[in-house]
Order: structure tokens, then sequence, then C-alpha cells
């Protein structure tokens, strides 16, 4: 009977969330098949509630068998989906948030759903956007990521048993940062419009938003938050002349949670920065506006005020309380809980839109796959030093054209019908997305169902 165990409902379900939290634990080793097997027999059989007569232990092979059964198989660490932290709560709330802002903006809709299906699951309470609308709604994705020297293919043709010595470590690195979106490709200038820009503005705009970075502190140093805000800044300043907020476009830019990203600016309202009193160091924070007030956050001689004396102008009695019970009280305060990044601040002040892309999920960011394309190249032709890195990346990402990028970004915005349509992460997903690949539909002139 030990066959029938894995099709009991609550053995399968426990048995999967065990696997998926457990495949990879951080500070223990990976997950094995004796592993699982000693997890089954002295936690999971003794704490079911079967009935009399199933057995309470199990083999490692009946063990290995069971997760075949559920779907897992032997893994070779690899870059992917992330499944740590995927389904988290926290980040499944932050998924759903971002899907619907995706589709406020019209980036998802029914006439570019991949199956009619796929269209009746996006929200019925979102206003229409009309065709007007969305054609002057541009989303930028971002995100970078490092070329290295010595990265080469992981595979190779050799004698059996001989592997070659190759270098070791990772050799010396340029950062990327790029932006793309899906009719454009790279956020780029034209010949003519950089032509006109510098001849009648005087110059102060880039022709293209893409950085790149020697790493190390030898070289150009390192990628932080003030290099991202620059970039960003000069990324505005193409898009606006390509597509400008004064004719009716409006930008949605996309970026990862990485903590250059996120980074709040140096006066931002931060309440667990803050000290009780005026005394000791904490930063200066920006002025703020409470229940319809504005209110300083420094005093006179330009110390900050500190926590109490900020709550006491707000209604508060702070006597006898402990400084954590004023900080959590500020922080649950509006002004303090919906402080802005520091990009996210630019961002909303120039009147753009800042998303944020749920954490653990590459798959929604088309960049990723830019990457993967664009060091296919960099692997064949670079020769291990960092002059042939410096000639090779601008041609592998030249090597990564229009219609890959807009191929990736659609392959993207499957991912995100998919969790629409409620699949969960893992073989159902790429299932999912397999599916959406071979729909066939019932007119070559038609796709989706508003079309």
């Amino acid at each position: 009977r030990n066959n029938t165990l894995i099709s009991n409902e609550e053995i399968s379900e426990r048995a999967k969330v065990y696997v998926r939290e457990n495949a990879a634990p951080k500070g223990r080793p990976n997950l094995t098949a004796t592993a699982f097997c000693q997890w089954v027999n002295n936690e999971l059989l003794p704490n079911s509630t079967l009935e009399p007569g199933y057995p309470r232990r199990v083999s490692v092979e009946t063990a290995r068998k069971w997760l075949h059964d559920l779907g897992f198989d032997v893994l070779h660490m690899s870059k992917g989906v992330f499944i740590d932290g995927h389904e988290r709560p926290d980040v499944v709330e932050s998924r759903e948030k971002f899907l619907r802002t995706m589709t406020e903006c019209g980036f998802l809709r029914p006439d570019n759903a991949p199956t009619q299906e796929a269209a009746r699951a996006l929200a019925a309470d979102v206003p229409h956007v009309s065709k007007e609308e969305r054609e002057k709604r541009i989303v930028w994705f971002h995100d970078e990521s490092a070329y290295n020297t010595t990265e080469d293919t992981p595979m190779l043709w050799g004698e059996k048993g001989k592997l070659p010595i190759k270098p070791k470590g990772k050799g010396s690195s340029i950062m990327v940062s790029e932006f793309i979106e899906e009719k454009d490709g790279y956020l780029a200038l034209s010949d003519e419009q950089y032509e006109f820009e510098v001849t009648n503005s005087g110059g102060g705009i880039k022709k293209s938003a893409l950085a790149l970075l020697e790493i190390g502190e030898n070289r150009e140093g390192y990628w932080t938050g003030q290099r991202f805000v620059e970039q960003v800044t000069k990324a505005v300043k193409i898009a606006e002349v390509k597509y400008p907020t004064s004719q009716g476009y409006h930008h949605i830019w996309c970026f990862d949670h990485s903590c250059n990203h996120t980074a709040f600016a140096d006066d931002a309202l931060i309440a667990s920065k803050m000290n009780k009193g005026p005394r000791g160091k904490q930063p200066k924070m920006r002025d703020t506006v409470w229940n319809g007030q504005p209110q300083t956050m420094n005093l006179p001689d330009g110390r900050p005020k500190g926590a109490a004396l900020v709550l006491e102008e707000r209604g508060y009695n702070t006597r006898g309380m402990k400084l954590e019970d004023m900080r959590a009280i500020l922080a649950d305060h509006d002004d303090f809980k919906n402080e802005k990044c520091r990009v996210g601040r630019f961002l909303s002040n120039i009147g753009h839109t800042c998303v944020f892309i749920p954490k653990f999920h590459c798959e929604l960011n088309p960049i990723e796959r830019v990457w993967a394309q664009s060091k296919r190249y960099t692997r064949a032709y670079c020769d291990y030093t960092i002059g042939s890195l410096r000639r090779s990346i601008p041609l592998g990402l030249k090597s990564v054209s229009k219609e890959n990028i807009a191929n990736y970004v659609r392959r993207c915005r499957n991912y995100m019908f998919a969790y629409l349509e409620g699949s969960a992460v893992g073989q159902e997903l790429e299932e999912k997305i397999k599916f959406y690949k071979s729909a066939s539909y019932t007119s070559h002139r038609r796709v989706g169902i508003n079309i």
C-alpha cells in the first residue's frame, strides 16, 4: 500500500510543500531522497490522520518514487525560475499588485492575451484603456548584469575523462545596465533625433541610455544607488525626446528589487533612523505634511527634532514612551509608510510611474533574456582579456534585434497572464506557457478576443 499512500491528498500536499521549502535551504545541505525519506518516516507519517492499516515507514526507493510521482526530479544547479520565496505571502501580494498595475496601464489587455481564457482572467474592475491611450503608454524594463572575462559556455567537446584546465574565478568584470521596450528595443535616440537635440538644445543629452562600468577598486569602482539614479535621469531625458509627456505620452519604468533600486534618499522619512531627541547621529529628514498641515522635521538650528517632538506635534503624549514604540507609531503614519524610494520619488515628481517587479520573479523581466542571448555572443568571441570583453559587449548587445526583444517581452507577458489564471510555479507554470505558445486561433488575422 506504499504506492497508494502518495495518492492521499493530505500526504501529497504536505510532501510538495516540504520539498519546495527544503530543496536548497540556506545554511543546510540540498535535499536528497534519503533526507526526504527520513522526514516522511519521522514527521509526515507519524503526524498524519491516516486510517489504521497504512504503513508508517517507507524505504528510500519508495521515497524516491514518491518524489517523481509528485513532479520533482534531480536538478543540476543552474539559473531558472526562483522557487525559494516565490510563493511567500508577501511576495504573492506584491505579484498581484504588480499584475494589477500592468493591467491598469494597458500592458495586459484582452487583445494581447494569448488565449480567451487568459483574457477573461483580467480584473473586471480595471477601467477600459482605449487604443489611443495605450499607444501613448510606454513601458520600459531595466536590469543590470555583470559580464566576466573568463565566463565561458558550461559545456564543451573533449576527450573522455580529461577536462582541460580553465582559468579560476570570474576574472575582470564589466557591469552593463540597460533599458528595453517592446517596439523600440533598446532605449536610444536615432541619429536624426540625436543631431537635432545636440543642435537645438546645446547638448546635455546622451544618444543611448546604456551604462557600462568596469568593476573593481583599481578600475572604475562599483555600481551604486547613485550611479543607478544618474542613469535613470539620463534615460528619462532620452525617453522624453522620443515620447514627450507634453504630447500625452506616459512612461512606466519597471525595475527589480535590488538594494540599489529600492534605496531611499538621504532625507527620506525613515522612522527606524530617528533618535528620541535631537542628539546623536541621525539623518536630517525632509519636511512633510500630516493631517493636511505642514510639519518641519528639523529645528531652527538645523538639528533633527527627534521622534518625541515630532509625535508631540502630532498630538501624542510621549512621557514614558520607549523609542521603539515611538518609531513604530511613526512608521505606521501615512507619510512615513508611503515614503517612496529615491528613484520612485524622482519619477513621481516628473509625472512618470515607477513599478517594481516582485521578488524572485526574474521570468517577468524580458531583459533577462537579452542578457542570455548577448552573453552567448561574448562567450563565443571573448578571449579572456578585458580588452576583448570591452569590444564584444556592444557587439553582443547589438546581436539582440528589435524582433528578439519584442518576442522576449511577449513571452514575459504570457507569464503574467499565466499567473493571472492562477498557475502555480514549477511544471504547471511552464506547461501553461507551452500551451500559450501552441494555442491555435480561429483566423490568421485574429489574436485574442477583441480584435
